[in-house]
């Protein structure tokens, strides 16, 4: 009988170790079902924030793309206005030139005429007291200065042998020396 009590104590023993054993195994089921369950939701948040990361990331990369293409089409306007205002420069300086050019060319034309002129007023001189100009005296520092005039127009013999007259705006033109013989 003893044994029976012994046996049976055992199998009490052994059936309440299992009824602990399940309900801790039943316990520890729970524990690891809600550990996955956050592990679950850890895993989707840290996926959601890789992607938050990556449209940021890209988003970036478009504003710095987008500032790239904006500062070299800033930079190639401002080549082809620096290009425009070269070539009205140029533009510039050669009307500038060519109307330098055309002015020598006037100022030629115009002494040219203003020698025929006076050439042709000197072909037929008309000699009264009132345009008639006497040569200075002869000084020591000074050489001759004679002066002729023809119609109005006196010329003058200057220190070096030159011949001019002086014209209205009271600056010296000269002109062809055999004027002044």
């Amino acid at each position: 009988m003893k044994t029976f009590f012994i046996t049976l104590f055992v199998f009490i023993s052994l059936t309440s170790h299992s009824q602990q054993l399940d309900y801790t195994r039943k316990y520890l089921k729970t524990i690891v079902r809600r550990q996955m369950v956050e592990i679950d939701q850890l895993l989707a948040e840290n996926s959601k924030l890789k992607k938050a990361e990556e449209s940021r990331i890209q988003d970036i990369s478009k504003k710095e793309e987008q500032n790239k293409l904006d500062c070299n089409k800033a930079v190639e306007d401002l080549r082809i206005e620096l290009r425009f205002k070269e070539n009205e420069i140029k533009e510039l300086v050669q009307e500038k030139e060519s109307a330098q050019v055309a002015l020598r060319q006037s100022k030629r034309v115009t002494e040219l005429l203003s020698n025929k002129i006076a050439d042709m007023q000197m072909a037929t001189p008309q000699y009264s007291s009132q345009n008639y100009v006497l040569p200075e005296p002869i000084s020591e520092h000074k050489p001759a200065r004679r002066s002729y005039s023809a119609q109005r127009t006196t010329y003058i013999t200057g220190p070096r042998g030159g011949c001019y007259y002086i014209n209205g705006n009271g600056n010296k033109t000269y002109v062809d020396r055999s004027l002044c013989r």
